[in-house]
């Protein structure tokens, strides 16, 4: 019907439409021309690389993503039970007496280093140590005790390290520095004895929360949080802290980088390691901790994709009290046989 009607004058003709000419409005390339189809994946070069990465069943990676709803991989200053448990370590608190000598010769772990210590109590101590022993006992600020300390390991014949930090390693770098008050170690060999105040320690944890990043004002919401977070990974029993077992760990892992630093072909499979902690303001507690660390246990660490068999990690430790007028002379005797085990 349109073509019915008369074209005004000057019109042209209008070409007939074309439908394959006609294009949308808001298509920017030709009708027959369409985007190349992407490449679709090749799914058995992505599973086998897959298969080539995935870690080993019973890995310390592989733990991790199957506990993935647990956060793990965090820095020790944060781990919590959850990390020892599945680590395969554990605190238990030796309930030996000097005084019961049957149970002491019955003690696998004693018994090997008895003459040893025996020996050793035998020798009549020096004045230095019985003064530092006493120092230690009786002196209220933390500062000053750990001066004490300092003197006491020396006159038995530790050796102060300079730096009293230790480097924990993971997959082959480090992951995190670990913050004590004091290294030590016997002679010129690796570090094996680590300080602790478990009141700094604590104090420590509470920062990394609290100061992390800083409040630019007072937000109670966020505060509600972090002291949930604090409450988390503030351990029930401070005897027992997590962050104990990871100085014994670096402490193994630098007596293992020493041996093969040195090229040493006879390096030992376990590694001793030991750490002195006090509880309290004023401190009247010590805590004497021993734990012998293979390699193979190091070996996770090193290679968290790999699996390592390797056996729990059993620490033991034994309060001593500083309040009892007999503390000076059980605190060096204790002393005795933490070094008869380190000679070893």
């Amino acid at each position: 019907m349109t073509a019915l009607l008369p074209r005004p004058p000057g019109s042209k003709p209008s070409a007939q439409a074309d439908p394959a000419n006609l294009q949308s409005p808001h298509r920017s390339i030709p009708p027959d021309s369409s985007p190349a189809p992407r490449p679709e994946p090749s799914s058995t070069g992505d599973s086998l690389d897959a298969v080539k990465h995935a870690p080993e069943p019973g890995s310390v990676n592989a733990i991790i993503r199957t506990h993935n709803r647990t956060r793990l991989y965090v820095k020790p200053i944060y781990w919590t039970s959850d990390q020892l448990r599945l680590l395969g370590c554990q605190f238990f608190l030796s309930e030996l007496q000097r005084r019961d000598t049957a149970t002491l010769k019955s003690s696998p772990a004693v018994a090997k280093d008895k003459d040893a210590a025996n020996k050793l109590q035998r020798q009549e101590p020096s004045r230095q140590v019985i003064r530092a022993a006493r120092q230690i006992c009786l002196i209220a600020v933390p500062e000053f005790k750990k001066d004490a300390m300092h003197d006491f390991l020396v006159a038995n014949g530790f050796q102060c390290q300079k730096s009293e930090r230790l480097p924990f390693r993971f997959n082959g770098h480090t992951a995190s520095v670990l913050r004590t008050d004091g290294v030590w170690s016997i002679g010129s060999a690796a570090p094996s004895l680590a300080y602790v105040d478990l009141c700094n320690l604590a104090t420590q944890r509470e920062d990394r929360i609290y100061c992390t990043p800083r409040l630019k004002r007072w937000n109670q919401p966020v505060s509600i949080l972090r002291s949930k977070k604090l409450d988390q990974h503030t351990p029930s029993n401070d005897a027992e802290d997590p962050y104990i077992m990871a100085i014994l760990i670096a402490l193994a892992r630098e007596q293992r980088r020493k041996q093969q630093k040195e090229g040493s072909s006879t390096g030992t499979t376990s590694h001793n390691v030991s750490l002195v902690a006090v509880r309290g303001i004023p401190p009247r507690t010590l805590f004497f901790y021993t734990a012998r660390i293979p390699s193979s246990f190091l070996n996770k660490l090193d290679r968290p994709s790999q699996f390592s068999p390797s056996c729990p990690i059993l620490v033991s430790y034994r309060p001593i009290s500083l309040m009892g007028s007999r503390a000076p002379e059980e605190l060096r005797a204790t002393l005795c046989c933490l070094l008869a085990a380190h000679k070893q």
